[in-house]
């Protein structure tokens, strides 16, 4: 990655310790570097790779000709019975080739060097699998029955990541594909149909709503080039789908690819590179902080587009609600706050914040309950920073609370994740986070379901 030359021939272990502290400086800044640069990995073939025997190729944007489109791909050896799934992407675990193909073989991930397929000795941990997808650090795994989502970094075996929410085994998925953001796209074929891109911490970012494939797909691959979708059916028939705006429309164009149709495999697309109805809105954050003669509301969206105004709606019972105020839409992500210099004093409010978008529909966020002494956001202070195996806050709680903590990378994903009860009175809470990688982090905190503005920490040794 970058060279230190040292012109000394005998150095001492204090210089040893400044060379090894500097190129992990250095490493650090790249790493940054890197994760702005992620959106320009390319698919520079726009082709489609099928799990078969042997792997055949298949330009979407061409005709179907058996024995001419798809062909057999020259150089990969044959594969086995015993190997699952099929996935091409960037290299997690060697710098060349830069662009490999992925596959399991009795539940490990193996990766083809130009010449043979290489074990990395980590395991899917759900056996073999063929719904497989290869992003920049993000290689998937899907199990259709339970629509969990499995995370492999190259590093480790794979782990949980999210569950697809409201998933149901009976869906019809035709695999799964992958962006260059690791934002994860799973087809559902059962009625109503729809491709949705979901973020790698399982928070729906859009939907496209499709027409033309069977119901009965079930696992039979999925590939996403440009503006076409290649998929097939659970008896192997062959469907073309194109982008246009929200909608997909799929074509049955071949009975089968020809003595195999199974996994389907393409390079990462260009981010969020489809679905293109983003949902109008997204809240990440809200809290309320009660003083003696005002009340003030934060809020803060991820997603904001096509929204009219925010209601702010008050309750004594969190059932009954009045709207007590309204805000402008500002249609892109951003922090909101709303003074309530109506409420009474020392009388305890619950607050929610509703959406109204433009067709009239509204979407509400979670209750917060004002009252005295509540935290304040501003108090959730994490130090040190940057730390080194652990970060700490302070709390003052006037009841036993539950405390959320999820940590997040710099992908979106949560690599760590905890609940712990804590007692009333004055608190000091510490996280480890010892066993990941240096770099920063997003630490999110939710206290009795009141989620408070994300925190950056930086983590170095």
């Amino acid at each position: 990655m970058y060279e230190i030359k040292v012109t000394s021939v005998v150095l001492n272990m204090y210089s040893i310790d400044i060379i090894c502290k500097m190129r992990k400086v250095l490493g650090f800044i790249f790493l940054i570097f890197l994760s702005n640069r992620i959106e320009s990995q390319s698919c520079p073939d726009g082709m489609v790779y099928i799990h078969s025997n042997p792997i055949k190729i298949f330009d979407p944007s061409q005709p179907f000709l058996l024995g001419t489109n798809p062909s057999t791909l020259v150089g990969v050896n044959t594969m086995t019975a015993a190997m699952g799934g099929l996935g091409y992407g960037p290299n997690a675990n060697s710098s060349l080739p830069a662009m490999v193909f992925y596959t399991t073989i009795i539940g490990m991930y193996h990766w083809w060097n130009g010449s043979v397929w290489v074990t990395t000795g980590h395991s899917t941990t759900i056996g073999n699998t063929g719904n497989l997808a290869v992003g920049p650090g993000c290689i998937y795994n899907f199990n259709v029955g339970t629509g969990d989502v499995y995370l492999y970094t190259g590093s480790s075996n794979a782990t949980l990541l999210f569950t697809v929410p409201g998933w149901f085994s009976s869906a019809g998925v035709a695999d799964i594909a992958v962006d260059n953001c690791c934002n994860v796209y799973v087809m559902k074929t059962f009625a109503p149909q729809s491709l949705s891109v979901y973020s790698p911490t399982g928070m729906l970012l859009s939907s496209c709503s499709v027409s033309g494939m069977p119901s009965n797909t079930g696992g039979g691959g999925l590939a996403i080039v440009g503006n076409y979708i290649v998929t097939t059916s659970s008896s192997g028939a062959v469907y073309v789908g194109t982008i246009s705006g929200s909608t997909i429309t799929f074509t049955n164009v071949a009975p089968n690819f020809g003595g195999g149709g199974g996994d389907l495999a393409s390079c990462p697309i260009s981010c969020n590179g489809s679905c293109s109805t983003v949902l109008p809105i997204e809240f990440i954050s809200f809290n309320c902080q009660k003083s003696s003669n005002k009340n003030a509301l934060h809020f803060e969206t991820a997603i904001e587009q096509g929204v009219s105004f925010f209601e702010i709606e008050r309750s004594l019972d969190a059932v009954k609600f009045d709207v007590v105020g309204k805000i402008s839409a500002k249609n892109r992500a951003d922090k909101y706050v709303f003074i309530d210099e109506t409420a009474i004093s020392n009388t305890p409010y619950y607050y929610r914040i509703a959406a109204v978008e433009l067709t009239g529909q509204k979407k509400l966020t979670s209750i917060c309950y004002a009252a005295e002494n509540d935290l304040d956001v501003d108090n959730l202070n994490l130090y040190p920073n940057p730390c080194n195996n652990e970060f700490y806050f302070d709390l003052n709680l006037i009841s036993v609370s539950v405390l959320k903590i999820n940590v997040i990378d710099m992908y979106g994903r949560i690599v760590k994740s905890c609940t712990k009860f804590i007692e009333s009175g004055k608190q000091k809470i510490s996280t480890n986070i010892n066993e990941l990688s240096n770099g920063p982090y997003s630490i999110h905190v939710s206290i009795n379901n009141q989620i408070f503005a994300p925190k950056k920490v930086f983590k170095i040794e």
